[in-house]
């Protein structure tokens, strides 16, 4: 991940729940993630709140 623009470390803040699902053949698979973003621009996924 880059470096923040802003600043030393990035500010995440919290933007809202995901529901990640994701189907094959034969499984699926359903993951809840945070998605996170810091005032430069910069995005991640996270633990759900």
């Amino acid at each position: 991940m880059k470096k923040c623009t802003l600043g030393n470390r990035h500010k995440w803040k919290f933007i809202k729940n995901l529901e990640i699902t994701r189907v094959s053949a034969h499984t699926a698979s359903f993951h809840l993630k945070g998605f996170y973003q810091c005032e430069c621009g910069a995005k991640k996924y996270g633990e759900h709140q």
